[in-house]
């Protein structure tokens, strides 16, 4: 529950496990990694002048 807990989706999790489909413990060992660049994909969308931009 700890992904969850964290502000992943399961549609996150389900695309990191697709993406490491054919050497699933590679999912596991990059975790991590994985944590960190979706926490920074979004925080760059955060800020990003199109998402603030008026409509």
């Amino acid at each position: 529950m700890f992904i969850f807990t964290q502000g992943f989706s399961p549609a996150e999790v389900l695309s990191h496990l697709i993406e490491h489909r054919l050497f699933p413990e590679n999912a596991v060992t990059n975790v991590e990694a994985w944590i960190a660049r979706i926490r920074e994909d979004k925080q760059k969308a955060k800020y990003s002048w199109v998402h603030n931009a008026p409509a």
